[in-house]
């Protein structure tokens, strides 16, 4: 696991009766990459969790849940209960998106 720290900050000017002050708010983040947003850690047959994937594309899980109910997410089949992918056919669909994507100027 990798872990960045990531300082925020905040700057705003204010003005009121008494005079202009500035205000400075600052914060450290740690962001550290999870296990499941590195996909080459999966073998090809590996199933991964609606959960995970989420995590994985950084999207809400309902947001997966809408994908796959028009037909524009990744692949998910059930197994008992649970929706569930492979880590091969989440690779493909992130590569259709890249090939698909026009690129951000």
């Amino acid at each position: 696991m990798s872990t960045d720290n990531v300082i925020f900050v905040f700057r705003q000017d204010r003005h009121s009766a008494s005079g202009c002050y500035r205000r400075t708010l600052e914060a450290t983040v740690d962001v550290t990459t999870s296990r499941t947003r590195d996909l080459d850690q999966h073998s090809d047959g590996e199933l991964l969790t609606l959960a995970e994937v989420a995590d994985f594309l950084r999207v809400p899980v309902n947001t997966l849940r809408y994908w796959r109910q028009i037909g524009r997410g990744p692949r998910f089949f059930k197994m008992g209960r649970h929706l569930v992918t492979s880590a091969a056919d989440l690779r493909t669909w992130v590569q259709s998106q890249k090939d698909g994507a026009s690129p951000v100027a």
